[in-house]
């Protein structure tokens, strides 16, 4: 490679890197609240807005998985995926997600625990989040919680007295059931 060419080709390379360097200080930084990281089929919000991924969720905002469809919601150290025919409204400044219908997964990051437990509710339960994973479906037959990982407990929500401590690997289901 002759001299010329050398020098082309390095001048080549600084303008390229200047170029992806500039593109890269002009990405916004990534939400602090909830925001949407995966989606699949249709969801929307309660006020009919079609989620996508990066989209932020700001308290109050209410989520529908139709039929065929789910999301995943990331925020602090907490993941949500919600199923199909799910709808849940979130809380992101109050760690709170109340779920209405469907079933959704929450996973909470023990390692990156740098906040209040997490608290998820269905119509008349209440459960506090904090290093592990659960499940949550409400129908209009019953109320179901499942443990994976670390004991939980399950609240009532208008008296807010204990109603459950569930072990690893349990179900608590609103209809008396409880299976490990």
């Amino acid at each position: 490679m002759s001299h010329t060419r050398k020098r082309t080709y390095i001048w080549t390379l600084v303008a390229l890197f200047s170029l992806s360097s500039a593109a890269i200080s002009e990405v916004p930084a990534p939400p602090r609240g909830a925001y949407v990281t995966r989606i699949g089929g249709s969801v929307k919000t309660g006020a009919g807005d079609i989620l996508s991924p990066g989209m932020e969720l700001e308290d109050g905002d209410i989520v529908n998985a139709e039929k065929n469809s789910w999301c995943e919601i990331k925020w602090k150290s907490a993941i949500v995926r919600a199923w199909q025919a799910t709808a849940f409204q979130i809380q992101p400044s109050k760690n709170q997600i109340a779920v209405r219908k469907g079933s959704l997964k929450f996973f909470v990051n023990k390692t990156q625990l740098e906040c209040a437990p997490y608290e998820v509710r269905t119509p008349h339960y209440r459960v506090m989040v904090a290093g592990t994973t659960i499940n949550v479906t409400v129908s209009p037959q019953a109320e179901q919680i499942t443990s994976f990982e670390d004991k939980v407990s399950v609240y009532d929500l208008r008296t807010n007295a204990l109603v459950k401590s569930l072990e690893p690997g349990s179900l608590f289901s609103s209809t008396g059931e409880q299976i490990r």
